[in-house]
């Protein structure tokens, strides 16, 4: 998918950026991100902004059903409520929740074989 057209919820730490670009560089690849049909970002936002830095223009994705009952959203944060169309509202608004503000789970097997990325890091 464009990374243009992906749309995160979640800040990211420079931190854990750092240790994100450093895998990547180690395994010359990363998981694919999960996201919703809208290109919500749910899980991935630190492999996202390092293909970012990277100048990819590409990510690569797993598209779930967010709605779904296979899909599941958890606080990690106790002062800060979520819900599905909380995460798609904050996601499409730009402004952004604090770094592991959400969890999110599935009933479901993903893919985590790494794919090839384009740039250096």
């Amino acid at each position: 998918v464009a990374i243009g057209r992906l749309l995160p919820h979640e800040r990211t730490s420079t931190r854990r950026e750092s240790e994100v670009m450093a895998e990547i560089a180690a395994n010359a690849g990363v998981h694919p991100l999960v996201v919703s049909e809208d290109c919500v970002v749910l899980d991935g936002h630190h492999r996202l902004a390092c293909l970012k830095k990277l100048g990819s223009d590409t990510a690569p994705v797993v598209v779930v059903d967010y709605f779904g009952e296979g899909v599941l959203l958890s606080p990690r944060r106790k002062n800060i409520p979520v819900s599905k169309e909380l995460v798609v509202r904050v996601a499409k608004s730009g402004k952004l929740f604090p770094h592991k503000t959400t969890r999110h789970s599935y009933s479901f097997a993903l893919s985590r074989e790494r794919v090839p990325v384009s740039g250096r890091p």
